[in-house]
């Protein structure tokens, strides 16, 4: 089963744009509750633009490659967004941390440290779900895509 190089990385980078800018979004307080609602969709619509793009370059759309190639493409695209967001978690985070958010809370600046090493234990730990969770979703989309475009034509 050969995966579409090039519809692996139209879809992954639109998902990855996506994931990103889901990612900044959510850091505003209370809408960080409608971009969770939303990332649910996005792997499950790199999945579906994974096989779209592959029908566009004249491949045969069939329910296994479409699945696999959209199950790839969902993970590239949920690892390297859940880095980002990852990362930018952290960042802000230790800033909020290291501005008195911490010393509020009666956290020493040690106590502090390892609430930031938690959390990232707790993201690596995320990433390693999402990962697969989005490649789940993902085939889900690329399968979806194909039973519909069977049921038009």
């Amino acid at each position: 089963m050969n995966i579409n190089t090039q519809s692996l990385t139209k879809a992954a980078g639109i998902g990855i744009v996506v994931g990103i800018v889901l990612g900044l979004i959510g850091l505003i307080p209370f809408i960080g509750i409608v971009t969770v609602c939303l990332g649910i969709f996005v792997p499950i619509g790199v999945g579906a633009l994974y096989a779209y793009f592959s029908a566009q370059e004249g491949e045969a759309l069939d329910y296994g490659p479409a699945a696999t190639g959209g199950a790839v493409s969902a993970a590239v695209s949920g690892l390297v967004s859940g880095i980002f967001s990852l990362l930018v978690g952290l960042v802000v985070g230790t800033t909020a941390g290291a501005f008195s958010q911490f010393g509020d809370l009666g956290l020493s600046g040690g106590e502090a440290a390892a609430a930031t090493g938690i959390a990232a234990v707790g993201g690596v730990i995320g990433l390693c779900v999402g990962l697969v969770v989005s490649g789940v979703l993902g085939a889900i989309g690329g399968a979806v895509y194909v039973a519909i475009q069977g049921q038009r034509g």
